[in-house]
C-alpha cells in the first residue's frame, strides 16, 4: 500500500506544482498522512488529468497540458532543446522522490483551452 501511496503522491505532486497550487509545504494538519517526497516543475507547462500505468516494472506518469500563454506560447523543451506547443508530458516516477522527466509530445497550437492535449488516455 505504501508503494501504491507514494505513486498517487507523485501524480498529486506533480499537479500541483505545475499549476502553482503548493507554494509552500502543505500544513501537516491537511495532509492527512501524506508527505511532500518529491517534485518536478514539469518545464514550467500546466498540468491536467494525469495518468499513472506501470510498465515493465516502472511508473510512468503522463500529463496533459493546456495551450500554451501569450508570454509562453512554446515553453522549451528541456530534454532536446527545442521550443514546442504544450501537448503530453511523460515522467518516471517509479522512484517518486526524484521523477525523471522522459519525453514531451508536443500537442496542438494553441493558447489556454484552445491548444495542447489537455486529455490523456494510456
Amino acid at each position: 500500500m505504501k508503494i501504491f501511496t507514494d505513486r498517487l503522491l507523485a501524480i498529486g505532486i506533480a499537479t500541483a506544482t505545475a499549476t502553482g497550487v503548493w507554494a509552500q509545504q502543505p500544513n501537516v494538519d491537511e495532509a492527512w498522512n501524506l508527505a511532500l517526497v518529491g517534485r518536478h516543475d514539469l518545464q514550467a507547462r500546466s498540468a491536467y488529468q494525469p495518468v499513472v500505468k506501470e510498465q515493465n516494472g516502472r511508473w510512468i506518469l503522463y500529463v496533459g497540458h493546456h495551450g500554451g500563454t501569450e508570454k509562453t506560447p512554446k515553453p522549451v523543451n528541456s530534454v532536446t532543446g527545442t521550443a514546442e506547443f504544450n501537448g503530453t508530458s511523460v515522467l518516471d516516477v517509479t522512484d517518486p522522490r526524484a521523477p525523471r522527466y522522459l519525453a514531451h509530445i508536443p500537442g496542438e497550437e494553441g493558447l489556454g483551452e484552445q491548444g495542447g492535449a489537455q486529455m490523456v488516455r494510456v
